[in-house]
């Protein structure tokens, strides 16, 4: 089937699902979806890509757009041990994967991060979410740095289109790839914060998660970078003059790189006597954590790197104070409601949780349903309608 793009049709554009329990990327790519379902006028029509096995449960959150299984993208299939033959073969050309796309009449594939066939007539745009090895090196081996950076090679080379979430990430692009700043494009990315969710009061969520009193909310992985150690120091800090609050982690407590991380923490809790200052509650049904949000004394993002904060951007949409982390990227996402904190000092953390604490109403807090930002809607639309217009550019015959 040709994949040329004719006028008057809609631009095919194919996301390939691959990755099942990178949970960050699976939110984008439904925040991205459902924005883009939004708009009036559509010139382009996505369709997801995922192996022929994946659970429906997962599949669920694309029900915006047509899905098509294939056991191409399932690796221990036939299908799938021929295509990474065929890589080998093709040096690293995704042979396999580019004519599966091709019958399906794909013009472009999205947020992908290798090669198709040679002379394919796909175009392609990748996806730099981040440059955390620039930043943070040493929680990297060096095998994991060497791969890094041959990833950043793959996408800027191959790519038609680079997109990244921030200005910040563009300038660490321009540090080491600078031949590949025409082509990238800088897209801030919008959660969908699903106003239909309802809400759960105080009450249930003070049964159902096991705590009492008001608390300040952190929606982080327990990964490394996500600097939860700066928390955990800052309530003892707090202790010690006799200072109480609460703080509700939640979050996947497995970093896959440092697989002693979150026992670590922990046992740092026990040792600073913060046990029932510092509640973890693991992952939760995510209309949990937009109430948890929501009934939030604020919400708390200590990271020492992001590529653009979903925990920042869920609560700008529902209006919410955020006590965060003085870093690039924090700062130009800029929340009305942002404080921020020198995220290498806990001491200046506890004073800003300890001010906010006491000046803070806890029961008009916990009856409070913030609603949304008047600007979510806007930044929604903005989100879609930005995509849209890098896809559209790739082909300037059809404008």
């Amino acid at each position: 089937m040709s994949t040329g793009s004719k006028r008057g049709e809609p631009i095919r554009v194919g996301f390939i699902l691959e990755v099942q329990d990178w949970l960050g990327g699976i939110n984008y790519y439904r925040s991205l979806l459902s924005a883009l379902s939004l708009l009036r006028e559509p010139g382009i029509l996505p369709i997801m890509f995922a192996g022929s096995s994946a659970p429906e449960s997962l599949t669920r959150n694309f029900d915006c757009v047509k899905i098509v299984r294939s056991e191409v993208l399932e690796t221990k299939s036939p299908a799938g041990l021929v295509r990474r033959l065929a890589r080998k073969v093709f040096r690293q050309r995704d042979v396999v994967l580019d004519a599966l796309l091709r019958r399906q009449g794909i013009n472009v594939l999205s947020h992908y991060s290798g090669a198709l066939a040679p002379g394919t007539p796909l175009k392609t745009i990748g996806w730099i979410p981040d440059f955390q090895y620039l930043h943070l090196p040493e929680l990297f081996s060096e095998a994991d740095l060497m791969m890094r950076k041959a990833a950043v090679a793959r996408v800027t080379d191959h790519c038609d289109r680079v997109i990244l979430s921030s200005e910040a990430a563009r300038q660490d692009l321009a540090r080491v790839e600078p031949r590949a700043l025409e082509k990238s494009r800088v897209l801030h990315f919008v959660p969908q914060v699903d106003a239909g969710e309802p809400a759960s009061s105080v009450s249930e969520l003070e049964k159902r998660h096991g705590f009492q009193g008001p608390y300040f909310y952190l929606p982080n992985q327990f990964w490394a970078h996500k600097n939860h150690r700066l928390v955990i120091d800052a309530l003892a800090d707090l202790k010690s003059r006799g200072i109480r609050v609460t703080v509700l982690a939640t979050g996947n407590t497995c970093d896959h790189r440092f697989p002693e991380h979150f026992s670590g923490l922990m046992e740092r809790v026990r040792t600073s006597g913060v046990e029932e200052c510092f509640r973890v509650l693991g992952i939760v049904p995510y209309g949990d954590l937009l109430s948890l949000m929501r009934h939030s004394l604020a919400v708390i993002n200590p990271s020492l790197c992001e590529g653009w904060s979903t925990t920042v951007e869920e609560a700008k949409a529902l209006d919410k104070t955020v006590l965060l982390s003085d870093i690039a990227v924090h700062r130009e996402q800029n929340p009305a409601r942002g404080i921020f904190f020198d995220p290498t000092n806990a001491r200046d953390l506890a004073e800003k949780m300890a001010a906010l604490s006491a000046s803070l109403e806890s029961s008009a807090i916990n009856s409070e349903d913030s609603g949304f930002a008047g600007s979510y809607s806007r930044n929604r639309m903005e989100f879609a309608s930005g995509y849209q217009e890098i896809v559209l550019k790739l082909f300037p015959s059809r404008r």
